[in-house]
């Protein structure tokens, strides 16, 4: 009961991976954007990170974005997550990479010069507007919401040139040695976690069948039951109905579990 139990939380979880991983990958392939993406992450971070919390950021993070912008974040994303690792690295207090990285994403979508400046990335957006505007040929008030973030990304990338040199140009830390060992810890357990799941997955599949099918069992021996009552069916007739049933019902939860 406890080791089936356990074994059913445990596969959920996996399916819970499986489907953020499946969905990761779908958004790379319709974004067009580098298939290697995740590793590039990791590469960023030190390894630092997760595999499925740097799925789930990033995700995230283009949350809500299309065309040009969509493609333009999504390359930028090896490059912000530098500047997270970067910020965490200067003041660990400001919080984690992963919180950061998702500050700077906010920061960028929104237009927000104080949510960036926050995290040493100090840009001003009315100069980031003109620019942008100046290279489209437009003027400022021209400038769609899409294209004001574009700008703001943009500025904020150029701005985190200065940070990864406070930095001493490299964004590696002294605690990075402990969160190697966690990321490393967690993704082999998520890898574990994925083939549980695609392992019981048939064996769910078909006891939500076996739960289905039993509840018309239940039916049909009411039915009969009312038979036998109202004299319309034979007793022994009845009996026979009942131990072939409870026969069938026994090999159907043999073969989900034993199999």
């Amino acid at each position: 009961g406890i080791a089936l139990k356990k074994t059913f939380d445990f596969s959920k979880e996996g399916a819970e991976v499986i489907t953020l991983t499946n969905s990761f990958n779908r958004f790379l392939a319709l974004a067009n954007a580098a298939p290697d993406l995740l590793t590039q992450l990791a590469d960023a971070a030190h390894n630092t990170i997760p595999e499925f919390e740097m799925m789930s950021s990033t995700m995230t993070l283009v949350m809500g974005t299309t065309g040009q912008l969509r493609q333009e974040l999504l390359a930028a994303t090896p490059q912000l997550m530098e500047m997270a690792k970067a910020s965490n690295k200067l003041n660990p207090a400001l919080g984690t990479t992963t919180f950061l990285y998702e500050s700077l994403a906010r920061g960028i979508k929104r237009s927000a010069p104080l949510i960036l400046d926050n995290l040493g990335v100090v840009i001003k957006v009315g100069e980031a507007y003109q620019t942008f505007a100046d290279k489209m040929g437009l003027s400022v008030d021209g400038l769609s919401a899409v294209q004001k973030s574009q700008a703001v990304l943009a500025a904020a990338l150029k701005a985190g040139v200065p940070l990864l040199e406070q930095a001493g140009r490299t964004t590696e830390a002294y605690t990075d040695t402990w969160h190697k060992l966690t990321t490393n810890i967690i993704n082999s357990k998520n890898a574990f976690l994925s083939w549980l799941a695609e392992a019981v997955h048939p064996a769910i599949v078909a006891t939500d069948v076996l739960v289905f099918g039993q509840q018309s069992i239940l039916e049909g021996i009411e039915k009969v039951t009312f038979a036998v009552l109202d004299g319309s069916l034979a007793y022994d007739e009845y009996v026979k109905i009942l131990n072939d049933t409870e026969a069938a019902t026994k090999s159907s939860i043999f073969w989900v579990f034993d199999g």
